[in-house]
């Protein structure tokens, strides 16, 4: 009994420090979406703002004309952190579904492999945007010093990079209330 008692123990101590584990890449994940999100919004709204006169007024004001480019490049950045899917990125969400499914960092918390297989399939439905930001990072924005690539023809609209920010926030709610 006493032997019982200690295997027991230890798998709960186990299971509780994967479960905190498990928090705290949640949580660096999250202030990653939260970071993108927030540059992502102000400049959503100084691209698009809601009246006539206060988008003449953001396009003759050299300052707001910089800042909502450079809060829409944070935004590509930190999100291309999320969703590129190599071993250079340790926060992409797709590497940390594969850390929830059994045999994996945290299988044995036993998420929901329905739910796990939704969130790939959802973003494996956006990677035109994910592609569309990746080249963005990499042709563009990451380095300066070579001819720029033409991505014309392939912009997405912020309401299509919108919903990269929704994926991300069903799978940090998801996880969180496990």
């Amino acid at each position: 009994l006493v032997r019982s008692v200690t295997l027991l123990s230890k798998y709960k101590e186990r299971f509780m420090s994967k479960k905190q584990e498990l928090k705290d890449e949640i949580l660096r994940i999250w202030k990653i979406y939260q970071f993108s999100k927030d540059a992502f919004l102000y400049s959503w709204y100084l691209h698009k703002p809601k009246t006539q006169d206060e988008f003449e007024y953001i396009n003759t004001i050299h300052f707001l004309d910089f800042t909502r480019h450079i809060l829409w490049r944070i935004s590509v950045i930190e999100l291309c952190k999320l969703f590129l899917d190599n071993e250079k990125e340790d926060f992409n969400l797709l590497k940390f579904i594969r850390k929830l499914k059994p045999g994996n960092d945290f299988g044995s918390l036993k998420f929901d492999e329905v739910l796990l297989n939704e969130w790939e399939n959802k973003i494996e439905s956006l990677k035109d945007s994910i592609e569309y930001l990746r080249d963005l990072r990499h042709e563009i924005y990451g380095h300066t010093d070579r001819t720029r690539s033409d991505l014309s023809g392939k912009e997405k609209s912020f309401e299509e990079i919108n919903e990269l920010f929704v994926i991300t926030e069903q799978i940090i709610k998801n996880v969180n209330r496990f």
